[in-house]
């Protein structure tokens, strides 16, 4: 029980990406959009979503 396969370090890296993308999106989506994000229930994903489809 103690080897772990590839599925358990895969998400694990895949993770670690999704937490550095977050740290880049954050500052980006403050800066273009801070009154999307003063809005209840929109964090920096849903406004990040918003801005691109939106264009």
């Amino acid at each position: 029980m103690g080897a772990v396969g590839p599925a358990p370090r895969r998400a694990v890296a895949l993770q670690a990406e999704i937490d550095d993308l977050d740290t880049q999106l954050t500052p980006l989506v403050t800066s273009v959009a801070p009154e999307l994000l003063a809005l209840p229930g929109v964090g920096v994903e849903t406004a990040g979503q918003l801005l691109v489809t939106a264009g």
